[in-house]
């Protein structure tokens, strides 16, 4: 079953290339294609403030971690809303002994699980 990409938000801080044409570095940027291309700064414009939160149990799936295939093909487990958050919050209190007020940086991608 194949999936039909609905759209796609773009922020603007990249080379947009509405025109499909290359600049002066060679780099075609961004292949703009209208039919499902908008930008964000279109959809933010329209955004309020506040968002009502969705309420989930805890049970629920939050996200699904893959791993890399390397070893045969790529597995996925499904993280819960609660199993996952608890760990995170209690993982980041005591390993970095996060107290209120502290800033914390880390180098690695929030898109990894070694990021959240």
């Amino acid at each position: 079953m194949k999936h039909k990409l609905m759209a796609c938000i773009v922020n603007p801080h990249l080379n947009l290339n509405r025109n499909n044409v290359k600049d002066v570095n060679n780099n075609s940027g961004i292949n703009w294609d209208s039919n499902v291309d908008i930008l964000w700064t279109d959809v933010m414009g329209n955004a309020f403030d506040y968002c009502e939160p969705e309420w989930m149990e805890a049970e629920d799936p939050l996200f699904i971690l893959y791993t890399s295939g390397s070893t045969g093909k790529p597995k996925g487990i499904v993280h819960t809303i609660g199993g996952y958050l608890l760990y995170s919050y209690l993982t980041f209190k005591t390993v970095f002994n996060y107290t209120d007020g502290d800033v914390f940086f880390s180098t690695a991608d929030l898109g990894w699980i070694t990021g959240h």
